[in-house]
């Protein structure tokens, strides 16, 4: 195993470009030549190449998300579902129900604990991919850094204070019901206390007596544009002093106690989970901070802030604080009388209609006797009417939450049993390549030419200072084994929905082992003829695409608005990598103006797969979403593969399969791409 990270700079550029035209198909190839050979002579007798270093490309992407118009909202943040619990019922009482959230949110907030201080300390376990120790340095910035206001309202990453960090502690920003709370958990304390503390803060959070004025506040602002979000804040400083608190704690707890994925989505409550964020209206969820969602029942996922953390990193972390949790399971099952009584007094008032709540049903004033409750305090929120630039804020991100809701974003969780790592293992091939030759088979079976140019987010941790890079997943090799299994369906399953385009189906090389071959076979000496072929390629894509990732893992190539950007440094020299974003986001939004929608796909790509080769434990899934068409999040298990597929225009039409709706399509050829790859594979 390696023991240092290693260092990584860019090649010569017209490495560079060389890489781009191994990478892109010919037409995107031949597009981003164009855009990028300006650029090149600057960068031939300069030093730009010799500065792009992995540091530099982190410090990059951080700028390039500060930039966004607005922050994570749930289409771009990076969600983590974690592992439901087996003490989750739907036909649980209320109180039951209610000590579901109570105790789950104990049992992390303790894992989380526990974890906070090993990670500072350094004694944290290190995350080790295909033999490197990785980078730990974004999961230590997930405990130490913070958005912060410079002058002129710029918003930056910096580190906390010393006195914020505090390294033996975990403080955690509550949202619940309206409310924002601050809560410290010390070393001493227990998962009983914790949960105590909890109930109480549940408690507190009866409802105003306008429940549109107490869905209207602090977590809508986060997600309104920055712009105007600076404004607000600035505006009142008691809205300055919430927003610091909530970035000085370690991240944001968001708690729901009268939704119940369980119930509403009763076949999946994972899906059901995250359809929940990314669709309804935010109630609770902080948009501009790490932040935990749990439910009634228990379920459980993190929304990571793509300026710090997301990816490989996000995964293990939340991976760690599930195993940490498990070690106060135990303990949190022996329920104290103190906590089973709040929990029925909650039950008898909070968990009614909403909208029967009055004022003397509320429990105001001091929080309600828990040991330790001072350790729980309430952030003063202030309270309407607002000034007009306060209520503006709030009203855009309100509608703006509305209006992403309102257009078709939808996600899928699917468990796919035809093959796992275990099946990979035995044939001694890479399980990542079988599951890209799968989800490629299904792509080219939509018959929607724009979905094929499919983009796969590598982890380049394993280099100092390093992130993530983009891969190009199609290959001749791919494209081979796809037409061979294509045929396969056609000829011998014809109620598949396989349907290829037109333009692939005239080009399809691989029809001729069924309509050219001079042999008179038999269907089944066909079938066996066909399988045959098609494994002999799926084992060559496979292996070629393993080859191709390491290759480029080794030498990979930067995003290219980023390449663009580097090219404007040595025009106008900076240090400032924020100022280097300007320029980058200003070029890019150039380009894709005047770009060809071809052309666009070489920076975009209609197709996204962020992929885990490592078998997390506790982990559900995960997703990301971007502008892609269709994205795809994957963890590999021994006997399955569990994929959330996202989509913001999951009702976009797909014509060769009746015009029905991308998203529904896509599940229904991933089912029966990956049945043919495990028929396949079973011939190798």
């Amino acid at each position: 195993m390696e023991t240092v990270l290693p260092s990584w700079t860019c090649p010569d550029i017209d490495d560079l470009l060389l890489q781009i035209v191994e990478h892109h198909p010919e037409e995107i190839s031949k597009w981003v030549m164009e855009v990028l050979l300006p650029y090149r002579q600057a960068l031939k007798t300069g030093s730009g190449t010799k500065v792009l270093t992995m540091n530099t490309i982190d410090k990059l992407l951080i700028s390039f998300f500060m930039h966004l118009g607005i922050p994570n909202y749930h289409n771009m943040t990076f969600l983590v579902m974690l592992s439901p619990q087996a003490h989750c019922n739907k036909s649980c009482s209320e109180t039951k129900m209610c000590l579901s959230l109570v105790q789950r949110a104990a049992l992390l907030l303790c894992g989380a604990r526990d974890v906070k201080q090993k990670t500072l300390k350094g004694s944290l376990p290190e995350e080790v991919i295909a033999g490197y120790p990785q980078n730990m340095e974004p999961i230590t910035r997930f405990w130490t850094h913070r958005r912060k206001i410079q002058a002129g309202s710029r918003e930056k990453i910096s580190e906390k204070a010393v006195s914020a960090i505090c390294p033996q502690n975990l403080v955690v920003a509550i949202s619940c019901f309206g409310h924002l709370f601050q809560l410290v958990i010390n070393t001493e304390d227990s998962s009983e206390d914790v949960k105590g503390k909890l109930l109480n803060i549940i408690l507190n959070s009866t409802l105003d007596e306008k429940i549109n004025d107490s869905q209207k506040g602090f977590c809508q602002m986060t997600y309104a544009p920055r712009s105007l979000f600076m404004d607000a804040i600035q505006a009142d400083d008691r809205w300055l002093i919430a927003w610091d608190s909530v970035q000085d704690a370690d991240f944001a707890l968001a708690l729901f106690p009268s939704i119940n994925p369980s119930i509403q989505f009763p076949d999946d409550p994972t899906q059901g989970t995250m359809q929940l964020l990314r669709k309804a209206e935010i109630g609770g969820v902080v948009g501009d901070k790490h932040c935990l969602s749990i439910f009634q029942d228990g379920s459980a996922c993190f929304s990571m802030d793509h300026v710090l953390l997301d990816g490989a990193p996000a995964i293990f972390l939340a991976s760690q604080i599930v195993q940490h949790a498990d070690k106060y399971n135990i303990l949190c099952n022996k329920s104290t009388s103190t906590v089973e009584s709040l929990a029925s007094s909650l039950s008898s008032s909070n968990m009614k209609t909403h909208t029967n709540v009055t004022p003397s049903e509320r429990h105001t004033g001091s929080m309600l006797h828990i040991p330790n409750s001072k350790k729980v305090s309430e952030i003063e929120i202030p309270k309407p009417p607002w000034s007009n630039v306060v209520e503006r804020c709030i009203n855009q991100g309100s509608e703006l939450c509305a209006g992403l809701s309102e257009i078709c974003r939808d996600s899928r969780h699917m468990i796919l049993n035809s093959f796992g790592r275990g099946n990979a293992s035995k044939l001694g091939l890479s399980i990542d390549g079988i599951f890209q030759a799968a989800v490629q088979l299904a792509l080219s079976n939509l018959g929607m030419d724009e979905v094929l140019f499919t983009k796969e987010v590598l982890s380049v941790r394993h280099f100092d200072g390093g992130r993530v890079s983009n891969f190009m997943v199609n290959s001749t090799a791919m494209d081979a084994f796809v037409k061979a299994a294509q045929t396969w369906q056609m000829q011998f399953h014809p109620d598949c929905s396989r349907i290829a385009s037109p333009k692939q189906r005239e080009t399809s090389d691989a029809n001729f082992l069924f309509d050219s071959s001079p042999h008179d076979f038999s269907k089944t000496e066909n079938n066996d003829h066909l399988l045959q072929y098609a494994s002999i390629l799926l084992r060559a894509a496979v292996i070629h695409h393993k080859e191709r990732i390491k290759v480029h893992k080794r030498h990979p190539m930067p995003d290219l608005n980023m390449l663009m950007a580097i090219g404007e440094m040595l025009i106008s020299p900076s240090e400032d990598a924020f100022d280097l974003s300007d320029r980058s986001v200003a070029l890019f939004m150039d380009v894709k103006k005047r770009a060809t929608s071809l052309g666009s796909r070489g920076f975009m790509f209609e197709t996204s797969v962020v992929s885990n080769a490592t078998n997390y434990y506790g982990v559900a899934v995960f997703g990301t979403a971007s502008p892609c068409l269709l994205n795809f999040g994957y963890i590999i298990r021994d006997e399955h593969i569990e994929v959330d597929i996202v989509s913001n225009h999951a009702d976009v039409p797909v014509p060769l399969h009746n015009h029905e709706p991308i998203l529904d399509v896509t599940v229904r050829l991933m089912r029966e791409s990956f049945e043919t790859v495990r028929q396949i594979l079973g011939v190798l």
